[in-house]
């Protein structure tokens, strides 16, 4: 064995289980989140909150559906797999800025400071989450030796 191949990465693991959350993980949570979501609207909820929800519901399928794609691409040994990754990742990350910031504006333009503070109690925790794990994720495949390796081009 050459000292070229064994210093060589094997495997790509971490690209793996991010390629199984993007196809199977995520689309469950998503499903799940979309229908909590929808089983906690009551009938006398404010029309413009239910139109929210119709916006977020439309968004976050989108962004499962590019994520499944995003996966099955990376899973099928596309070359360019990094970068649809990194791509995925930003993309995904500026939505769920633009996403959350919406109630927030919403809830500080009808009810003043105090609504949207209310409002980011119940929405931050969980974006800073995604965007966090997003960030994470972000970093391993710019810094990652072994996603460079596995996708340099020889």
């Amino acid at each position: 064995m050459n000292n070229d191949s064994r210093h060589k990465a094997r495997g790509v693991g971490g690209v793996l289980f991010f390629c199984i959350c993007l196809v199977a993980f995520g689309p469950m949570h998503t499903m799940d989140d979309l229908h909590k979501t929808w089983s906690e609207l009551k009938p006398g909820t404010f029309p413009v909150v239910r139109q929210l929800v119709i916006i977020d519901t439309i968004v976050a399928l989108i962004v499962m559906i590019y994520g499944m794609v995003i996966g099955i691409l990376i899973l099928k040994g596309s070359p360019r797999g990094r970068r649809l990754a990194q791509q995925y990742l930003v993309v995904r990350i500026l939505v769920r800025l633009g996403i959350g910031a919406i109630p927030l504006i919403w809830a500080y333009r009808e009810f003043g400071g105090r609504g949207a503070q209310i409002m980011s109690t119940k929405t931050m925790p969980q974006m800073l989450l995604e965007i966090t794990v997003c960030l994470l994720w972000l970093a391993y495949f710019v810094c990652s030796r072994r996603v460079r390796e596995a996708y340099s081009t020889p």
